[in-house]
Parts: structure tokens; sequence; C-alpha cells
């Protein structure tokens, strides 16, 4: 049995190192390259300055240390590590994520040998979820959400395990991983507590289930209002720690966005989402499958609605509702009948999609959405060099405030339109301020808005032009 779980996971390990190989090089690029910049940067902080897990450091800090708060920073902290032990590339992060995904692979494959699907079905589950474009695009980036995944699916394993054959080991481990799930990514908790549908009810397993749930959440909940604190402390608002309104048109949009576009393209990919839909529409889905479903999705529309304003633009969220669409795939699947040739045709038609869908828009020269100086490792290293020894730096223009920061390996401030740093206020203008907490060096990618920002400031001396970018320091009078 161990023997054949083993080959199951170097086998998921080795068919997506295989189907990510020609991109497995590739700096941070993509859509959410923001997102992956400001992971990256907070992993190469800890492993720089400080490995204190619970003050998390980012690069736009202005003149501040750069703690703030954020999720539970438990795979920037892991990343951290290996780069003190293999020294810090985009390569080993790349890696890591294929790593951390696999696992979550394997942990689907777990639960569904335990919830009694077959091992064909069994082996074909976690492919399937790979195959979705979505994962497949992010399961080898520096996203946090792929660790939440993992764990979250560890959990429902341990936890199912638990219900069938009440072992208080596995509860014990149940709930650790779903403790470090929900502490990452708070929407990741829906797959762990989805698992109730196999309690064996009775008064013990009532009460450490419900005793098991209260410890979940108020752990998880207690770190982010600990979060909410430290971001107070330097006044750092990197990360989403609260909620947004939008407008009622806003929310009719996104809406339809998520249900006519990111659902058949992103999150599940055309020939899946067609056959799926042709399959429940004949068959349905019944029995604990069916119940489980049901709260899995209950809890993502709670979630759905409170945040809907995330989900206008950051398609990965849906990541910890995609479990449930493949066990609703897998049970129609098996319910209709149809030849397991046939679910892997479908299979592997979702992996051309995503290949189709993902590799030309994100990680090709026209869609990795970055500069092409940071693409060339030289041009790259040239101005992570001449930025290096600045203490204080002013970059941009960069909506983003993260993107320019981790590719030039430096800390500071950030801009996006040259013009507000000039504008007057009662303490002086912004740039006033900057220069007078100390700006020593200014990076920016020249327009003509930048030029004619750069005209206003005084005391500056041209060291390096790279590509586009043009790197300044601040010449202060004797």
């Amino acid at each position: 049995m161990y023997i054949k779980s083993l080959k199951v996971l170097f086998l998921y390990a080795f068919l997506n190192l295989t189907v990510h190989i020609f991109f497995i090089n590739l700096p941070p690029c993509g859509s959410h390259v923001w997102r992956q910049c400001n992971t990256l940067g907070m992993s190469r902080n800890f492993a720089n300055e400080s490995m204190d897990i619970f003050h998390p450091r980012i690069d736009r800090r202005n003149n501040s240390d750069g703690i703030t708060g954020s999720h539970f920073p438990a795979y920037e902290w892991t990343l951290a590590l290996l780069s003190k032990i293999f020294g810090f590339s985009d390569l080993l992060a790349r890696i890591f994520s294929l790593l951390v995904f696999t696992i979550g692979m394997f942990g689907f494959y777990l639960f569904l040998r335990q919830i009694e699907f077959d091992f064909k079905y069994s082996l074909i589950g976690p492919l399937i979820l790979l195959s979705i474009p979505q994962n497949y695009y992010d399961s080898m980036n520096a996203m946090p959400d792929i660790m939440a995944l993992s764990l979250s699916l560890l959990s429902v394993y341990f936890l199912t395990f638990y219900f069938q054959k009440e072992r208080l080991l596995f509860f014990v481990w149940g709930i650790l991983f779903s403790v470090l799930a929900g502490l990452i990514k708070f929407q990741f908790l829906i797959i762990p507590l989805s698992s109730i549908v196999y309690l064996k009810l009775n008064k013990r397993n009532f009460i450490i289930s419900i005793l098991g749930a209260i410890s979940v959440i108020s752990i998880v909940m207690l770190w982010y209002f600990y979060a909410i604190e430290l971001t107070k402390l330097n006044n750092l608002r990197e990360f989403g720690l609260w909620i947004k309104s939008i407008s009622v048109s806003e929310k009719i949009e996104t809406l339809k966005g998520n249900l006519i576009s990111d659902f058949p393209e992103l999150l599940l990919g055309w020939p899946l989402f067609i056959l799926f839909i042709l399959l429940l529409k004949q068959l349905g889905i019944k029995g604990q499958v069916k119940q489980q479903i049901i709260i899995g999705f209950l809890g993502f529309l709670v979630f759905y609605i409170i945040a809907i304003e995330r989900m206008q633009h950051h398609s990965y969220y849906f990541i910890a509702l995609l479990p449930f669409l493949v066990l609703s795939i897998l049970n129609s699947f098996r319910a209709s009948g149809l030849p397991f040739k046939l679910i892997i045709l479908v299979c592997g038609l979702n992996f051309f999609w995503s290949f189709a869908r993902i590799i030309p828009s994100r990680w090709k020269d026209g869609g990795q959405g970055i500069p092409e100086e940071f693409k060339n490792k030289e041009q790259r290293d040239l101005l992570s060099s001449k930025m290096k020894a600045s203490k204080i730096s002013l970059v941009g223009p960069d909506v983003s405030g993260c993107v320019f920061f981790y590719f030039t390996d430096t800390k500071g401030y950030s801009f996006n339109k040259f013009d507000e740093l000039f504008e007057e206020r009662k303490q002086g203008s912004e740039f006033d301020q900057m220069l007078s907490s100390g700006l020593d060096k200014i990076l920016i990618y020249k327009s003509d808005s930048t030029d004619r920002g750069m005209d206003l400031i005084m005391n500056k001396k041209l060291i390096d032009r790279v590509g586009n970018f043009e790197i300044w320091c601040m010449e202060r009078p004797e």
C-alpha cells in the first residue's frame, strides 16, 4: 500500500514538472505578477533580514523597517529557509511551488481513495485538478494560495479518515493542517469543513468535532486580528485584510465575468466544462459527495458575497472551490459509466486547452507583463548592482508598488504618477518628505511624464542608463 502511494506521489511530481519544464526558469511574470513579486520579496526579506515569522516585511516600506500585517507567511518563510540552504533564485521558487502543489495533488488522491473512489478515478482526479488552467498557471507561481490548497486537501483526508475510522491522531493532524490552511488564506477552510458529512454521529465525535472547529476558527481569527493591528505599526496597507465596497453595477459585472468568462475558460477549461455540463444535466450528483459539495459551495458563496470586490480581478481566489468541481466531475464520470479512455482523452484535451490559454498570454514575451530589462539577466543584474547600495530608494512608475522593488532588490518609496509627488501639502510635497527621510537613489522608467518630473528635482546626478531605465542619486550639500 505504502509503496503504491509513493509511486503515485512520484508520478504526480514527474507529470507536474513535465508540463512546466520549458517555463521552469522564468522570472515572476504574467497575470498577477505583482502578487508573485510581493510573495518573493517578503520571502527574500525573511532570508536577508529576520526569520521572525510573526513580523513579515515588505519592500515598499517608505521610511520604516517594512513590518506589516499579512496572511500567515508560511509559504514565504519556508521558501526563505530553503533559500538559506540553496541560495535565493526564481528557479528555486518555481520548483518549491511545484512540490507544494504536487503534495496537494497527492492529498487529493488519498482523500478520493478514502471516500471509496476506485484507484483509476482517484489517480485521474488530481490530474484533472492540475489540468485546470488556473491551477496549471499558479501551480508553479509564488502564490500562498497553492500552499493553502495543498494543506486543506491534506486536512480533508485526515479528517475523513478520522470520521470513518475514529483514530484520534488523524483528527489532530487534520486540525493542524486545517489551521495552517486557514491562516494562509481563510477561504480554504471550506474544504476541511465539508468533511463533516462523513462524521459518524455519536456524543464523543460530536464534542470532538465542535471543539476542533472552534479551535481552528479561533486561531485563524486571532491571527487576522493580530495582522490588522500589525499593519497599523507602520501604516503599510499592502495586503487586503479588509473588505472594500463596490457599486451594484460593479457587482453585476463581476458576477457576469466570473460566470461567463472565468469559469469555462480558467476555472475548468472548455473541454471539461462542456462534458461536465452535459453529464450534470443527465445524471446530477448523489449521496455524501453531493452533501459535501453543497457545503463547500454554500461556504464559498458566503465568502463570495462578502468579498465580491476581490473577485473582479483575482480569479485565483476561486482555487478553494476547484476540488469540489473536480469531485463533482469524477462523480458524474463514475455514474455515467463513460469508458475510462474517454475520461483520459478529456483530461488530455483540457491540458491542451490550458497550454493554449496560459502559455501565449502569460509566459511568452508579449504577455509576461514586466519590462524587457527584467527578462534579461544581465540588465537585471546591472540594475540591481547599481541600486543595491541604496538605503532608501524611489522607484516607478509602478502601479503595483512591488515589481520594480523585487527585480532590483531595493526598498523604499514607489510612485505611479510622478506629478503627484510634487503636489503641495501642509507638510510640504510628498517628495520633500522623502528627501527629509533620507532618499538617496531614484530608479525611473523613462517617459515624457517622468522627464518632466525629473526636471523638478534639484541636486541630482545621473549614475547610469540601462535600457529604458535611468538611475539617479541625490547629491546633498556638505
